[in-house]
């Protein structure tokens, strides 16, 4: 089982993103990180995307 590496990439405000899975792509599936957005350490919602670049993108737009 993989575990989530709960790394903070991104902050806004009150605002953290926290990465917990990445996957590389292979010759079948596409590239893929994983991320929760946490509010004054409060779940407030997810964030997929392919790169942790386009997942940032979406954080500080507020797309989650």
């Amino acid at each position: 089982m993989l575990r989530a590496k709960e790394e903070c990439i991104a902050v806004k405000a009150f605002a953290s993103l926290i990465l917990d899975y990445e996957y590389q792509a292979d010759e079948i599936l596409p590239a893929y990180v994983s991320c929760r957005v946490l509010i004054e350490d409060l779940l407030t919602g997810y964030i997929t995307a392919e790169t942790r670049q386009e997942a940032i993108e979406k954080f500080m737009t507020g797309n989650y």
